[in-house]
């Protein structure tokens, strides 16, 4: 049996990244997980939980590394990221991480060094800026065609939604024709959220085309990559997706995750502009919260992950299938029984 440490497992798809964990054809596993949150949903998901302080208070690593003892834990899988550079700084004093180099983690955590990678060698790239000050953020939102074309303001390291929103004109009659959305907002509005000290920004053009996650696995013998449209978003979340083998998205993934050094699990995002051309977003360097999607898609990357952190070099190429759709729904578990429905 196979022990594994699964962090953020309140995590919208820590249930996905078990079933993937559990179904994976080969053995049984054992699954510990932790999570900041003492009522994180994935506690009554799993069959041991520990909750934790955050990553970036100096107990987080001595904290896991009791865990692992007390646990005999063979490998940890991250989920979050804001975890990722600490647990990879200190993998000597952990078991197996399934996770990239330091380094690695650096670039494909920052949105303006991964757009900057793709320009430098010629990949199709949105139009950007980094900027530091409040003058420089309303002058190059107006450059970029503000208020009359929507432009996108975003912190270069976050997730899941968090530190982005779409600059546009105030919409009129929305009040009953729309459920509220944070991502949509005015340039003033945004001023007001922002202060006038901020930590820098990345300004964007407003991309209007479908978005398109990549789920990848890079191992030492075995890298690919499984594109995904997006047909539905909640909140950073994907709440229906449809696996489309698109080439050029995995050429392109597969060229950025050799330079970038990254390994097991990870995904990138793009968006088509106006012409149809996918343009690259960002970069996720860990478990996707619908990376499960890929297992119905002939691929488990998750297992897969472990199984090349663990036990040496994945062998077998899996056989992709296109068309297959995952539609997340609500679901929810009784805390005192641990019925899920």
């Amino acid at each position: 049996m196979t022990t594994i440490l699964l962090t953020g497992v309140g995590a919208p798809g820590t249930a996905g990244t078990l079933y993937a964990l559990r179904n994976n054809g080969e053995q049984k596993v054992r699954i510990i997980g932790v999570d900041t949150d003492k009522d994180a949903i994935g506690k009554y998901l799993i069959d041991k939980f520990y909750t934790v302080l955050s990553p970036q208070l100096p107990k987080y690593i001595p904290k896991l590394v009791q865990i692992c003892e007390e646990e005999k834990v063979d490998v940890i899988l991250p989920q979050t990221t804001a975890e990722l550079q600490i647990l990879s700084i200190n993998r000597q004093e952990l078991p197996s991480v399934a996770i990239s180099n330091p380094y690695a983690i650096f670039i494909a955590n920052n949105k303006s060094q991964v757009m900057k990678l793709f320009k430098e060698h010629g990949f199709p790239t949105p139009a950007y800026c980094l900027v530091y000050t409040r003058k420089q953020l309303e002058k190059v939102v107006c450059e970029y065609g503000y208020p009359t074309t929507p432009v996108v303001v975003k912190s270069p390291c976050s997730s899941g939604g968090r530190g982005v929103r779409i600059l546009q004109k105030e919409k009129q009659g929305k009040f009953f024709s729309e459920k509220p959305n944070g991502l949509y907002c005015s340039l003033k509005s945004l001023l007001v959220q922002l202060g006038d000290y901020f930590p820098p920004v990345v300004v964007m053009e407003y991309l209007p085309g479908d978005e398109y996650t990549v789920d990848c696995f890079r191992g030492r013998d075995v890298k690919f990559a499984v594109p995904r449209k997006r047909l539905k978003i909640r909140d950073g979340i994907t709440f229906d997706s449809v696996v489309e083998l698109r080439k050029d998205l995995i050429d392109y993934s597969l060229w950025a995750a050799k330079e970038m050094d990254l390994k097991y699990a990870f995904g990138f995002q793009y968006k088509l502009d106006s012409k149809r051309v996918p343009k690259i977003l960002e970069c996720n360097p860990r478990v996707q919260g619908t990376m499960v999607a890929s297992y119905f898609s002939g691929a488990n990357i998750i297992w897969m992950a472990v199984t090349e952190c663990l036990n040496g070099p994945v062998k077998e190429t899996p056989v992709l299938r296109s068309g297959s759709r995952l539609i997340r729904y609500w679901g929810g578990v009784d805390t005192h029984s641990g019925y899920t429905i």
